[in-house]
């Protein structure tokens, strides 16, 4: 049979072997649209050429949601600083909350002949059927596979190694506290992409018997200090300010807070906040925030643990799925109901 080429792959796509080969190298030159279908195109073709010219000796491919906030940029750099220690390279894609892009991803390093793959999920809205998609192609590539995956609800029914990410018992010992200091009005502020956490906060509430009517909702398309800043604008306006919120993750902690203070509110004095992530100066300003974190360096440690045992004794039909809980770190913006509602 006569092996697939350069040619046959510009051929079929419609455009030239330059273009072809820039995309198979996922060349910024190349729009998003056109490496896909190169790249869909080249599987079609069965290209074993592709992964020969592009191979990358004792790498790990790593799917991240963005670089740009705290938490994702941490677990990159715990992730690297560990497959150094076992003396592999890095390879990292960035899907930006999108599916079609961790797919993209997922065919690029299994054409590469990467040693193993770790996708962090985040929000990223990704069916059961999609994830089988994905499952399949690093299983017929005989690539490690490991899932980082923030909703622990999600059911891999073994076929996938996975760390599922548990929110639930750290954001239950705030309420709690929030509870016992007499609080019983919550207000959440939460970016679109994050409804994993969204949803564990409303099934947390809904367990203490707390009220959270729609107006007390806040979810917005912008995200970091701003989206605080919108949403704390738009309780504010409001003559039903709750007494405790919620929020995403520290950065719109940050926002929310700076908006109250602006308007001469402060926590825990007349509101109090939790959010996640325990960023770095989560610490260090508004006297410390109380937020919840995930223990990273545990996730990294057992990522690079378990692609490393497949990678070095085979990959294994029985897969591990560990849950990690995360933690509450309680600060200075959670206190007492105020004195207005006593």
């Amino acid at each position: 049979m006569i092996k697939p080429t350069l040619k046959d792959i510009a051929e079929y796509v419609g455009v030239s072997v330059s273009t072809v080969s820039k995309a198979l190298s996922n060349s910024k030159e190349i729009n998003e649209e056109t490496i896909k279908k190169v790249m869909d195109a080249a599987v079609m073709f069965n290209y074993k050429n592709m992964a020969a010219e592009n191979s990358v000796t004792s790498a790990i491919g790593v799917i991240l949601p963005e670089v740009t906030s705290f938490l994702h940029s941490n677990i990159l750099e715990k992730l690297e600083l560990k497959l150094q220690d076992s003396k592999y390279n890095l390879l990292l894609g960035i899907h930006n909350f999108e599916y079609s892009k961790v797919e993209k991803y997922v065919k690029l390093f299994t054409a590469k002949k990467l040693n193993g793959i770790i996708i962090v999920v985040d929000s990223c809205d990704i069916s059961d059927e999609q994830y089988e998609k994905i499952i399949s192609v690093c299983n017929a590539n005989k690539i490690p596979l490991l899932v980082i995956e923030s909703s622990a609800n999600r059911d891999f029914n073994s076929h996938c190694n996975a760390i599922m990410i548990d929110d639930y018992h750290a954001i239950e010992t705030l309420t709690d506290q929030l509870i016992q200091n007499g609080h019983r009005e919550f207000g959440l502020i939460f970016d679109r992409l994050d409804y994993n956490r969204l949803e564990t906060v409303k099934a947390v509430l809904q367990k203490k018997g707390i009220e959270l009517p729609e107006h007390r909702i806040y979810i917005t398309d912008k995200r970091n200090q701003i989206a605080g800043v919108e949403g704390m604008n738009y309780f504010l306006e409001k003559k039903d300010f709750p007494t405790a919120f919620v929020a995403s993750y520290d950065e719109i902690c940050i926002g929310a807070l700076k908006c109250a203070q602006d308007f001469g509110f402060k926590a825990p004095e007349d509101f109090s906040i939790f959010s996640f992530d325990n960023i770095r100066i989560s610490e260090y300003v508004f006297n410390g925030i109380t937020t919840i974190q995930i223990p990273i360096h545990k996730v990294a440690d057992i990522a690079i643990s378990t692609i490393m045992n497949e990678i070095v004794n085979g990959i294994d039909k029985s897969k591990t799925i560990t849950r990690i809980t995360s933690e509450a770190v309680i600060r200075n913006t959670t206190g007492p109901v105020p004195d207005r509602k006593r």
